[in-house]
């Protein structure tokens, strides 16, 4: 978490230029109370690969999840100024193994809800970010879920909602269809918060031997789930069951006949003692 003090604090984030192959990151970003309102503006050299995605998440005070992806080169690059209703988001940064490009670099800073902003440096249109998710909550330990999309999907989707149980679910095991598989570039992302604050994130995509739809634990009551379409190909899609487990691993009634454990952290902290310290 990085926590940015006083209602004009202002806050400049970027990727290295250009930023390199495999990169994954995933931060959290966060306002004092008082600020309501993000308002972010990137610099025009921002771009990247089409399918290297950055995307924006966050909470607001409705409850309301919103949610912002961008990516692309001249003239098909989308990087325009808008407006977070929260005072935190988290971040996220992936590309892959082939180009890159210049990268991203975006000033983060709070609004008293004028808009547009009369000091907005960004010369084309922007309007408050459109909410893309809304919740569904589920009842009951036992209750279990199937999500899917159409088959086969449609080109240009874009999937975003929220699944919860109640309170005293903990773990939630995910469980995919064998014909579950998508476009390399059509991706299916799991995110959630974990008790002790740690943020999960995992995602999926592909097809036949190169798809990676194996089933994987959220440590939490809750997700949200993100899916998009290109304008190119499309396959099957995507199946999958949701249920609760009682943290006795594997589940016994595991359907998957593929080893899984439960998912990885991809951000965690390492705390080193004392100046000489060191660390292989």
């Amino acid at each position: 978490t990085t926590h940015i003090e006083g209602q004009s604090g202002s806050l400049t984030i970027q990727s290295p230029h250009p930023y390199t192959n495999n990169m994954e990151v995933s931060q959290h970003y966060e306002w004092n109370s008082s600020v309501q309102y993000l308002l972010v503006e990137f610099d025009p050299q921002s771009q990247t690969e089409g399918v290297d995605f950055l995307e924006f998440h966050w909470v607001e005070a409705s409850g309301f999840r919103g949610w912002e992806r961008y990516s692309g080169t001249t003239e098909f690059k989308n990087f325009d100024a808008f407006v977070i209703k929260s005072n935190a988001f988290d971040l996220t940064f992936d590309s892959d193994f082939s180009v890159t490009y210049w990268g991203y670099k975006f000033t983060v800073r709070p609004w008293d809800s004028i808009w547009p902003p009369a000091t907005l440096a960004s010369t084309k249109a922007v309007e408050p970010a459109t909410y893309k998710a809304e919740t569904t909550h589920i009842e009951g330990q036992s209750g279990s879920l199937t999500i899917q999309s159409p088959h086969p999907y449609t080109n240009n989707m874009e999937v975003s909602q929220h699944y919860e149980w109640n309170s005293s679910v903990q773990y939630l095991l995910v469980e995919f269809d064998p014909q579950s598989q998508t476009e390399g570039v059509d991706f299916l992302e799991f995110h959630w918060v974990e008790a002790n604050g740690f943020r999960g994130w995992e995602r999926y995509s592909g097809t036949t031997e190169f798809k990676n739809f194996d089933a994987f634990v959220i440590k939490s009551n809750a997700f949200d789930l993100t899916f998009d379409s290109d304008f190119s190909v499309t396959y099957w899609g995507y199946k999958f069951t949701v249920r609760p487990w009682d943290s006795i691993w594997p589940p016994a009634t595991l359907a998957s006949t593929k080893a899984v454990e439960p998912a990885t952290y991809k951000a965690e902290t390492t705390h080193i003692e004392g100046q000489s310290g060191s660390l292989t």
